[in-house]
């Protein structure tokens, strides 16, 4: 093993909130699809989001041949639920993009690649700042899935998260 676990989720809690800030919004909900209109130029071939019912899953990551990443999404999702698949399949594309196998990323997740997709995807779509503001203004978990756009069991498990990280 490479890391430990927690080596591994501070790793990725700050690949999460590094993107966030690449975002640049500065109130919840966070614009994820917007990332795939106009994604870093690292990334071009590994973003593409195609939108349609593929059956059984949420979402899928693909990796054609040739290289190039696919994302498929289910659009009859309910929509948090798809923002948090969507979020997850990201972070799959990043780690198995030609820049995160050369940087290690994929061989540092493989064995546990179900599991840190899903924390990436929390903090992704709640990022430390985001969280941290909502927090302080007196916003609890009774309404962070509304304001955050994110299922209720993912808002339950960030939540955790950020007691755990203090």
């Amino acid at each position: 093993m490479l890391a430990s676990k927690d080596e591994r989720l501070w790793l990725l809690n700050r690949m999460a909130n590094g993107l966030a800030s690449h975002l640049g919004q500065a109130q919840p909900p966070l614009p994820l699809e917007a990332f795939f209109q106009q994604p870093p130029g690292l990334y071009q071939d590994d973003f593409q989001l195609l939108k349609l019912d593929i059956g059984l899953w949420d979402a899928s990551f693909v990796r054609a041949l040739d290289g190039q990443g696919m994302i498929y999404v289910n659009p009859d999702l309910e929509p948090y639920e798809r923002r948090f698949a969507l979020a997850r399949e990201l972070f799959i594309a990043i780690a198995t993009s030609r820049h995160g196998r050369d940087l290690g990323l994929y061989d540092l997740v493989r064995e546990d690649l179900v599991s840190c997709a899903n924390y990436f995807a929390r903090v992704l779509l709640a990022p430390d700042v985001l969280l941290r503001a909502y927090q302080k203004t007196g916003g609890d978990l009774s309404g962070f899935s509304k304001t955050f756009q994110i299922p209720p069991r993912v808002a339950a498990m960030r939540w955790e998260d950020t007691l755990s990280e203090d």
